[in-house]
């Protein structure tokens, strides 16, 4: 196995800038605070008064699909 030269240790080191280092660092830290902020949010609760009101989302002529599963094995 060859020996390296302070030479060739410079030239590696200087393939893999401190700025791609840097700027992968930034890239995990932001994807940890996404995934600390986005996987944290919830819906705001309904009060009992909303539900009396309108206890229904969304459009009244909106298209629905209903979909039934059962088992009776």
């Amino acid at each position: 196995m060859p020996k390296t030269t302070r030479k060739a240790r410079k030239r590696s080191s200087a393939q893999n800038p401190p700025g791609v280092m840097i700027a992968g660092v930034l890239a995990v830290l932001m994807m940890l605070a996404g995934i600390f902020y986005f996987g944290r949010r919830s819906a705001p609760p309904l009060s009992v008064q909303r539900l009396e009101q309108n206890p229904s989302l969304g459009a009244q002529n909106a298209p629905v699909t209903v979909v039934e599963y059962g088992d009776f094995g």
